[in-house]
């Protein structure tokens, strides 16, 4: 089972399939939770008492000699690797978090998502789960030494009990703070102690035990390779149930059905022995990968790269997991404490470092220096003004989202992250026209009224009630710019009809410039222009108008019905005859792979102004 778990984990972060391998980390959680159950449920049952400082003894033995070396040479490639000074600095710091059991709350602070393009950069962000592992050991043995005091039925709803209010925990969270609820404990370990409770069941005659576990795996596998979401909380609850039910029905005596001897198969073992370290060494090959190739890396390097894996996988089993594990301490607390205090060494040398070698200059030469530039060409507003997700609504305009206070506030800019990027835009059409700009941007929020964000339900009712103030607001400007990462994917009838009913209630601005959707390329441009690949960084100019064109063809016919909006077309601005690219007269155009870089953004208004209304470019 551990062998499917981290193969799933492998495929998905490989890129081989893009859909559930992710949760082949929950399968780890399970399974983790049953071992280490069953073992301390042995211990008590065999000595009449847990021997804590055996337990972590061997928990050290078992994660921290690969998990040392795999930080160690990430480290090293992190200071020959050419990277920017900030990522090696994130590299250094979260080594640091991750040597004292931490890195899911660093990670949790510092990312916006598990599943944001910028997180497949960073060579330590799997050690997450880790850290999840880590504080759960902490916890649960000493709770389970009071849970196993009570009698059988007892602790079975203890158990249940501790597993619904983690659960509660995961769904509260995934409203209010959904990376919380991803990389934090509370929200997880729910899965772990599902594990625990399928040790702890008793091993009762199951009726059809045979058809009910081949059942299981092949629900667990099909799981695997679906998309989920709504994770940690129900999404998760199909695949945590199926591995507990093969953990609980597997181990029980009888006739072994085929879904366990399949299991128990010499290839899915032997990659099961070796399969944290296969975790451990996967997910920095394939980071630094990314670092060193502008764009989706090639099958063939992916597949290169995870062969690799099984190879550093098997060197670190039999020469450093294996002897470690071999030797046994004549003294548990000492051991424990020695290798506390090394840890924590360790963590403050990194932080010590982080600051000599981490702030080291990566490169001098010019294609760094545009690298460096591009990714901070974005506008003034976007720490101080634009709204992230779980960011509540304030009770007035911050002074910061408006472009000059001593004039009348006339211009209104509105929409999501790509409004944003248009601010360089809005305030320079406002300039032009003697009057201010007002920004009311937020993260995945279309100017739409009553439209849902791409995120949790707390999320959406933060959009809704963000747009709901800024339509009260634009209804009152003399000009209203509305832009926004428009996907053909969301348009439909229902779509269709709020963005309509939105332009409707704008009907007394005197006009609304409706910005067209831009290209998203497949890299981001400071990366490209770091390796001199520019070639990576664009799209055919054909590619994206036929994958836009669905919404364009629906923001057309809505300025066309409304006498008082305008659909600004931005194709020949971003693309020449055959290609959109990422560097363009001699200026990045993105400080990412889509959102508009602030240079661009304020030639676009340039020219802009300088067009005459009737030209059909505009």
């Amino acid at each position: 089972m551990r062998a499917i778990a981290v193969l799933a984990v492998m495929a998905f972060h490989a890129g081989f399939w893009t859909l559930g391998g992710f949760a082949g980390v929950d399968v780890f959680f399970v399974l983790s939770g049953f071992v280490i159950t069953r073992v301390l449920d042995d211990s008590l049952k065999r000595d009449g008492r847990i021997d804590f400082w055996r337990f972590y003894e061997r928990r050290a033995r078992r994660l921290l000699p690969p998990l040392v070396v795999v930080l160690g040479v990430t480290l090293v490639l992190a200071c020959v690797v050419e990277i920017s000074a900030e990522d090696r600095r994130a590299i250094f710091s979260s080594a640091a978090a991750a040597l004292v059991f931490g890195a899911n709350v660093y990670f949790d602070s510092v990312t916006s998502s598990y599943f944001a393009q910028a997180s497949d950069l960073l060579p330590l962000l799997h050690l997450w789960s880790l850290g999840v592992e880590e504080q759960f050991y902490l916890i649960w043995p000493w709770l389970l030494l009071l849970v196993l005091r009570l009698p059988a039925k007892a602790r079975v709803l203890a158990v249940i009990g501790v597993i619904a209010a983690s659960f509660a925990c995961a769904e509260i969270l995934l409203y209010f703070a959904p990376r919380a609820a991803f990389f934090e404990t509370p929200a997880r370990c729910w899965e772990l102690v599902a594990g625990g409770l399928a040790a702890l069941l008793p091993r009762v005659a199951m009726p059809l035990r045979g058809v009910v576990l081949n059942v299981a795996l092949a629900l667990l596998v099909a799981f695997l390779l679906v998309p989920w979401t709504h994770v940690p909380g129900w999404g998760m609850l199909p695949i945590t149930a199926m591995t507990a039910l093969l953990l609980w029905g597997g181990a029980a005596e009888g006739a072994q059905p085929w879904a366990t001897r399949l299991l128990s198969t010499r290839p899915l073992v032997a990659v099961g022995r070796i399969s944290y370290s296969m975790y451990l060494w996967h997910w920095p090959l394939l980071a630094f990968a990314r670092v060193s190739h502008a764009g989706p890396l090639p099958a063939w390097v992916a597949i290169l790269l995870c062969l690799s894996t099984f190879a550093l996988a098997w060197f670190s089993g039999r020469f450093i997991e294996a002897p470690v594990r071999g030797v046994r301490s004549p003294s548990a607390p000492k051991f424990v404490a020695a290798n506390i205090v090394a840890c924590a060494s360790c963590a403050v040398l990194c932080l010590s470092m982080m600051g000599v070698i981490a702030g080291r200059p990566p490169l001098a030469n010019a294609s760094d220096e545009r690298g460096r530039v591009a990714e901070n060409d974005i506008p003034t507003t976007a720490r101080t003004c634009h709204y992230s997700w779980n960011r509540p609504l304030a009770k007035e305009i911050p002074i910061s989202c408006i472009s000059d206070q001593k004039l009348p506030q006339k211009l209104v800019l509105w929409g999501d992250s790509h409004a944003l990027a248009m601010q360089p835009f809005a305030w320079t059409l406002a300039s032009s026209e003697g009057y201010a700009a007002v920004e009311f941007t937020r993260d995945s929020c279309r100017p739409i009224l009553n439209a849902s964000s791409d995120g949790s339900a707390i999320a959406n009712a933060r959009c809704r009630e963000f747009n709901d103030y800024a339509f009260h607001y634009a209804q009152k400007a003399d000009v209203v710019i509305l832009a926004a990462m428009w996907k053909s994917a969301e348009v439909d009838a229902d779509y269709s009809k709020k963005l309509r009913l939105t332009l409707d209630g704008l009907a007394g601005v005197r006009q609304v410039l409706l910005m067209g959707p831009t290209p998203v390329l497949p890299a981001p441009v400071p990366q490209c222009l770091r390796l001199s690949e520019l070639n990576a960084c664009q799209v055919r100019r054909q590619d994206f108008q036929s994958e836009s064109s669905r919404v364009v063809m629906l923001l057309r016919q809505v300025a066309a019905s409304h006498p008082n909006v305008k659909y600004i077309d931005l194709d020949d601005f971003f693309c020449d005859a055959s290609v959109c690219p990422g560097y363009f007269h001699g200026t990045a155009m993105y400080w990412d792979s889509h959102h508009v870089s602030r240079t661009a953004a304020s030639e676009l208004a340039t020219r802009y102004i300088a067009q005459d209304d009737t030209s059909p470019h505009w």
